[in-house]
């Protein structure tokens, strides 16, 4: 028996987007750790179902692209280490365009242009929030975001990240005196769910991915043609 914790689960692995956490070298712990014990061990992780070392040899499959706790949209997982680091590299070079839709409860009438957005983010040590910084003590967080159309709850917004910090949309629209609609953290806002969904992911042809684009149709932005308008 192998008790986890946060570190191996079924079909995926732990989180490593905190201070200090170092992907690359969690996964490489589990590689040469973790999956050489007997495929007949038994591994309870620290939440989720159990599952075997076995199972995980033959089915192992790695997180990439994770979302914000309470956000919805596509989540991305490789196969194996090297696919690992191909699309990790990606999102770290910012060479994948990401594309989300928000809901903002303010009333906006629609914009033909994206307007750009950038500012410094830190996460406390302590309990891991994120909080506006400066150049000197935080990472640069940066999106373009455009207003679309209006729908019953508030206004439906395109947005499409340069960088990928930690709850960088959420802070971000709050700064910029949005209110986004779910958004408890930075809006103070209550719904029943956030609005906010990613719908696209586009990433070079340069890696070697069968497909390059992955996306799902948008819930709030009622254009039915964004999606070949983004990638004609």
């Amino acid at each position: 028996i192998l008790f986890s914790g946060d570190t191996l689960f079924c079909r995926s692995v732990g989180r490593s987007d905190f201070p200090t956490g170092d992907s690359l070298l969690l996964l490489q712990n589990i590689e040469k750790k973790l999956l050489v014990l007997p495929e007949n061990v038994t591994v309870y992780p620290g939440h989720d179902s159990r599952t075997t070392i076995g199972k995980e040899k033959k089915e192992k499959v790695i997180l990439i692209h994770r979302l914000d706790y309470e956000t919805s949209g596509i989540l991305i997982f490789a196969k194996n280490i090297e696919r690992q680091k191909k699309l990790k590299d990606c999102f770290l070079n910012h060479t994948v365009e990401r594309y989300y839709e928000a809901v903002i409860q303010e009333k906006r009438k629609e914009d033909t242009i994206f307007h750009h957005y950038e500012t410094y983010l830190s996460i406390n040590s302590k309990n891991g929030k994120v909080f506006l910084s400066d150049k000197d003590n935080g990472k640069l967080a940066a999106m373009d975001y455009k207003i679309r159309n209006p729908i019953q709850i508030g206004t439906s917004l395109l947005i499409k990240l340069e960088t990928g910090r930690k709850n960088q949309i959420r802070i971000g629209l709050h700064d910029l005196g949005f209110t986004l609609v779910g958004d408890n953290r930075y809006s103070n806002s209550i719904s029943k769910r956030m609005y906010l969904n990613c719908f696209c992911l586009n990433f070079p042809e340069t890696i070697g991915l069968k497909e390059n684009i992955f996306s799902i149709n948008p819930l709030w932005i009622s254009d039915t043609d964004i999606l070949k308008k983004l990638h004609p």
